[in-house]
């Protein structure tokens, strides 16, 4: 028996999502309203989701979530009408050790056997996090959630994500020996630029969801990376 690599698996995963894309559109051009799965930036971008034909909306819990559903079939929906809610994940044992960090969380999270795609955004911080998930799943997850790695935690559901959690954001001024896309990449990571060149290369570097390949391309006003 033989077994496809990662590039096949990923290429897969892909191809089935697209796929449910197609026939999300295809239902809500039938008429109603019909949402997906979380999406990360780079889905959405990759499969066109949020790319013209029938009217839509995202939304992920709150203004500043990455991960995002996304109603085919409805212009500037309200946030409450989407199939999600925000559960308060609360620490016990703060001040004891370390607090559970966003891989413990998550993890314990997937653990209990729910999908990384009904899962939206998790917002952590030292006393408590946010995750926003699937409505039909947020009552299994509040009662079946009592640990984090090592941590014993206690979830409830809750109106909104904190302001505080918000990423927070710096101006910084850089002088750069190129308008170049490895240059600015080096210089904000402490990289070299060949490895820069390297990430970029690799599909690594994203904008707008979608990898820039060519390390020298020269970044627009009002572009953003990640």
């Amino acid at each position: 028996m033989t077994t496809g690599g990662k590039g096949e698996y990923n290429q897969a995963m892909e191809d089935n999502l697209e796929k449910r894309i197609r026939e999300l559109r295809a239902r809500a051009a039938a008429g109603g309203r019909v949402f997906s799965d979380f999406l990360t930036p780079e889905e959405r971008a990759r499969t066109g989701a949020e790319a013209g034909g029938l009217p839509l909306t995202a939304w992920g819990g709150a203004e500043f979530a990455e991960r995002k559903m996304i109603c085919f079939g409805a212009e500037e929906l309200e946030g409450s009408a989407f199939p999600l809610k925000i559960v308060e994940i609360a620490f016990e044992d703060v001040g004891y050790s370390p607090p559970p960090g966003h891989r413990d969380l998550l993890g314990a999270a997937l653990g209990l056997g729910l999908e990384r795609r009904a899962l939206g955004d998790l917002f952590a911080g030292e006393e408590r996090a946010f995750l926003v998930i699937r409505a039909e799943l947020a009552g299994y997850l509040t009662d079946r959630l009592t640990r984090a790695g090592r941590h014993p935690v206690r979830c409830r559901p809750v109106e909104a994500v904190p302001e505080e959690f918000a990423p927070r954001r710096e101006e910084v001024l850089l002088s750069l020996p190129s308008l170049r896309l490895d240059a600015l990449i080096a210089r904000l990571y402490g990289l070299s630029r060949e490895e820069a060149q390297a990430l970029a290369e690799e599909g690594k570097v994203l904008s707008g969801g979608l990898p820039v390949l060519r390390a020298g391309t020269a970044p627009r006003p009002g572009q953003t990376f990640s």
